[in-house]
């Protein structure tokens, strides 16, 4: 087809790229799969720089994206504000532990990137195969994931799942979003049928469905304080899951979230249990759209691990 639009058409082809099976990335229900679980990543993508090379004329690529860099010099300049600059770190002492292994690892990096801004120290553990949860914490951080495809392994890690749910008990601040609210559930019911038992702070369990339950950007207000916000603060997020959880207790909940839809009306539910220090829910939200998020739950991180120490 080059060969073709560049004798008859008298058009210069760019480039292309063929098919190339041996670089397919491979998915499932949420998308692709993680790049902790492909081995082979590196290798696929020297293959497909490799072929680049051969495939597509960088020099001409280059040449037309010069040619374009002022094409909007003509519009007015739109003041720029960079809110990094407004963050200023906190006292130092916050220890928040993060899930972060084959079952938890969605995770906006602009969250835990703020976190650290903030002052706090970001301790890593895995649900899957440690014990129990760092020593010395004074925080939790439970993102998504794929608690679902690991909960038999879950399950068996009993251990983990009592110091989780002790400590939470005790008032440890923790944030769960998504796959961490369906780990903190009673059970998780996967799509063969087979229930497994999780923590249990949540009174609830989980279900998985063949469809997508919740899809695209929301808008959260906040309804009820809790650990991260006051009543009457806003964050913006997303929902993506195929879960839905059946709460049996009358259990308080922090969000309201509305979602626009441009062929009706928007819609809006209540999401966000708040149960001791905890809040869990299924939005992933992301705290540059409202920085004071990340701020209460360091600052509150710093309060529960000061009112420990004074014990």
């Amino acid at each position: 087809m080059k060969n073709a639009i560049e004798t008859y058409l008298d058009i210069a082809v760019v480039g292309y790229l063929k098919n190339m099976p041996e670089i397919k990335l491979e998915s499932r229900h949420l998308g692709l799969i993680p790049q902790g679980e492909i081995k082979d990543l590196r290798q696929k993508l020297t293959m497909l720089s490799e072929e680049l090379k051969e495939t597509v004329d960088l020099v001409l690529l280059r040449k037309i994206a010069d040619e374009n860099v002022n094409y909007d010099k003509n519009l007015p300049d739109i003041p720029k504000q960079d809110i990094r600059f407004s963050i200023k770190p906190l006292s130092p002492g916050a220890r928040i532990a993060v899930a972060k292994d084959q079952a938890f690892n969605f995770y906006y990096q602009d969250n835990l990137d703020l976190l650290e801004m903030l002052g706090a120290e970001l301790v890593y553990f895995s649900p899957l195969n440690d014990n129990c949860l760092p020593e010395g914490i004074n925080g939790l951080y439970l993102g998504g994931g794929y608690p679902e495809i690991f909960a038999a392994q879950l399950e068996k890690n009993k251990g983990m799942m009592e110091c989780i749910k002790t400590h939470i008990t005790r008032g440890l601040p923790t944030y769960a979003e998504c796959g961490g609210l369906m780990y903190l559930s009673e059970g998780i019911v996967t799509d063969d049928g087979e229930k497994y038992d999780m923590v249990g702070i949540v009174p609830g369990i989980c279900r998985m469905t063949k469809s997508l339950q919740r899809f695209g950007y929301i808008e959260i207000e906040v309804v009820e304080d809790n650990i991260l916000a006051e009543r009457g603060e806003k964050i913006r997020g997303h929902e993506f899951h195929y879960s839905t959880i059946e709460v049996n207790k009358d259990v308080t909940t922090s969000y309201c979230i509305s979602k626009s839809r441009r062929s009706s009306n928007s819609v809006s539910w209540k999401c966000g249990f708040k149960i001791h220090n905890l809040l869990a829910g299924y939005p992933h939200i992301h705290f540059w759209s409202n920085p004071s998020f990340a701020k209460r739950f360091v600052e509150n991180c710093l309060l529960f691990g000061k009112e420990r120490n004074c014990l």
